[in-house]
């Protein structure tokens, strides 16, 4: 997401926003799809989602935090120290974004163990062999 720098308040004013392809590249809209950007002065936040965001609908997620791979560092706009001025014409935007200290995130699923079957031993190889 795209904030003016001088927005009085970030949260009334219009934010461009992008999503990124598996290259990396990304296109910005504003009001509509693919409209790009006006000029400015730009605040830049993001996430890097883990797999499972992909059934939440970004705008109606309650914690992107918790889905996010680099672990909110670059997701609140008064902290991300990321900024973008853009000009008329064509812009290349490249974001450098490390990952802090603790690494990147990404859940792990822990396999359940086997319930235990408390029957006696005869009793399971009669059903086993049924």
């Amino acid at each position: 997401m795209f904030t003016p720098v001088d927005a009085v308040d970030p949260t009334r004013v219009r934010c461009t926003v992008g999503s990124t392809d598996a290259a990396g590249h990304f296109s910005l809209t504003t009001y509509a799809a693919g409209d790009g950007i006006p000029e400015g002065n730009y605040i830049v936040t993001f996430f890097w989602p883990h797999e499972s965001f992909n059934e939440i609908d970004p705008c109606d997620c309650p914690a992107p935090i918790d889905h996010d791979r680099l672990r909110g560092q670059y997701i609140d706009r008064s902290t991300s120290p990321l900024r973008a001025t853009i000009r008329p014409g064509i812009n290349r935007i490249v974001i450098d974004a490390r990952v802090g200290p603790l690494g990147w995130y990404v859940p792990i699923v822990v396999p359940q163990p086997k319930p235990v079957d408390a029957r006696p031993e005869w009793e399971r190889e009669r059903d086993r062999l049924r």
